[in-house]
């Protein structure tokens, strides 16, 4: 299962740049990564400017880049007004759990949070990415044994990093056999 992220630049028009990253978008990985070998301005550009990636490199060897790029010939980072134009577009995106953004000389970071069991709603849920955080070595758990909650889709339970948990999975079987034996 991957863990999406954005990483962003705000460059010195406070426009932002920013890419998409497939996995280990969470603290530990992409947080980690950006605070050992990307932190620098120049270097968060230099990363952004080889467009969408599927992990960030552990080195800012040009080989390396390139095997992470998904197009490493035609790479282009999203360009965004400001950074609230970047973060209202992902309204609703449960996808992208963590967004990255280099700005006033340190990466920033912001997390998606879930809210379930709202009532009166027509999905039962919402969500939203949280207000900007500077980024520091406090907030990353190095300890291997830390494992990040991962909660269903359907109801506030814990899941062992499925999108649905036992209950709700075995519901949804259920359902799914009914429709089956419908028709």
């Amino acid at each position: 299962m991957s863990t999406r992220s954005y990483i962003a630049v705000e460059q010195p028009n406070k426009q932002v740049h920013s890419i998409y990253c497939h996995f280990d978008g969470y603290l530990e990985g992409v947080g980690n990564h950006l605070l050992k070998y990307w932190n620098s301005e120049e270097l968060a550009n230099k990363l952004i400017s080889f467009g969408d990636i599927s992990s960030v490199p552990s080195s800012t060897d040009e080989i390396e880049m390139s095997e992470q790029a998904y197009d490493n010939e035609n790479g282009k980072a999203s360009e965004h007004a400001t950074e609230y134009h970047m973060i209202t577009g992902l309204n609703g995106d449960i996808f992208i759990e963590y967004i990255y953004i280099w700005k006033d000389e340190s990466w920033h970071y912001s997390k998606l949070v879930m809210i379930h069991n709202i009532e009166n709603a027509y999905d039962g849920h919402t969500s939203f990415h949280t207000k900007f955080k500077k980024l520091c070595l406090e907030d990353i758990h190095l300890d291997e044994n830390f494992n990040e909650k991962t909660y269903c889709e359907e109801c506030p339970e814990e899941t062992s990093g499925f999108y649905l948990c036992d209950d709700c999975e075995e519901e949804q079987f259920n359902k799914d056999e009914e429709e089956n034996n419908r028709d």
